[in-house]
């Protein structure tokens, strides 16, 4: 360990810690933090032993990034630790996909902002959002209708309708409320765009009969329906519409990739999970089993006996050779 190095190195030079720990360069807090553990870090373990990477979790990190290409450091850390795969933290895995190149630039997107932007919902089923999307099967537009629960980002009913009207629009409304308990349709409050489904008679009707809320944003303002607007363009992303040669095959694909998106997909939005997950209320649950792993896999690392200095050789001599 490295309060092992500092002490043996402060014995061949019969300096003070203080002098010894800037030529090695040791921080004084990991120091310290190794010899006289706090009360509050009892069971933790110091900065170094995260830092301390295997050949064999280097290798299964590049091995897992390069099998998921469109997921970033965080996500991938994530992921590798809900699924047994390796226990590192995410700098340590943001280091391995630098040095290997797997570290992909990221833009920041342009925000536009006209008007105030809805409160953040604190429960699901709070607020859904709700948009239409083209999708063109077989040179013939259809229309892929969501229902996104903005707290969760869980994606709650979806349908591709073959015509975009209000009637149409309002018994998919009528098909997603209804997957609730009555007593519970009148806490959602649904917001949408000024579309002509949306403002429609027949959709106010549905909507009233349940007892739900509607607010429609302002118009020319897509960023105020931005989570399902964000939606909307991760499927499209996805979506292979040159091979949607018919309405069945159509509608089983986004079937398909919808279930991806609610029970695989990580999303950074909500910490990391799932949005069902996030929905059915495991949330918590998920981010204490990933606490417990790699906690285990820090005792782990400070368990095993080290074969070598924590240092490497050529800088180890070096310092050790400044001491004389």
């Amino acid at each position: 360990m490295i309060a092992q190095e500092v002490q043996i190195a402060k014995e061949r030079s019969g300096w003070s810690a203080e002098r010894t720990l800037k030529v090695l360069g040791v921080s004084r807090s990991t120091y310290y933090r190794q010899i006289r553990p706090s009360p509050e870090s009892a069971g933790s373990v110091c900065k170094v032993a995260l830092d301390a990477v295997l050949p064999s979790e280097r290798e299964a990190v590049i091995a897992f990034a390069r099998n998921h290409p469109g997921l970033r450091h965080r996500a991938l850390t994530w992921k590798m630790i809900d699924e047994d795969v390796v226990c590192l933290a995410p700098s340590s895995v943001y280091r391995i996909l630098s040095a290997e190149g797997l570290i992909e630039p990221w833009s920041m997107p342009v925000v536009r902002h006209r008007g105030e932007l809805p409160a953040r919902p604190v429960r699901v089923n709070e607020l859904w959002q709700t948009d239409l999307r083209y999708v063109r099967v077989n040179r013939k537009n259809y229309y892929l209708l969501a229902f996104l629960d903005v707290f969760s980002r869980y994606v709650v009913h979806h349908e591709l309708l073959e015509m975009m009207d209000g009637l149409s629009v309002s018994n998919a409304a009528q098909t997603a409320l209804e997957k609730l308990p009555e007593a519970e349709r009148s806490s959602v409050r649904i917001q949408s765009d000024n579309g002509s489904p949306f403002v429609s008679g027949e959709f106010a009707r549905t909507l009233a009969r349940n007892g739900v809320g509607h607010h429609r944003i302002h118009p020319h303002t897509p960023e105020q329906n931005g989570f399902i607007e964000r939606f909307m363009r991760t499927l499209g992303e996805a979506l292979p519409e040159n091979e949607l040669d018919a309405y069945e095959t159509a509608c089983d694909t986004i079937d398909e990739l919808i279930d991806w998106y609610n029970t695989e997909r990580i999303h950074s939005g909500i910490g990391y999970v799932t949005p069902k997950a996030m929905y059915s209320g495991r949330a918590e649950q998920i981010h204490q089993a990933r606490r417990e792993k790699l906690q285990a896999a820090r005792h782990n690392q400070l368990s095993l006996p080290l074969p070598q200095s924590a240092f490497p050789a050529p800088i180890l001599n070096h310092r050790l050779s400044q001491l004389g």
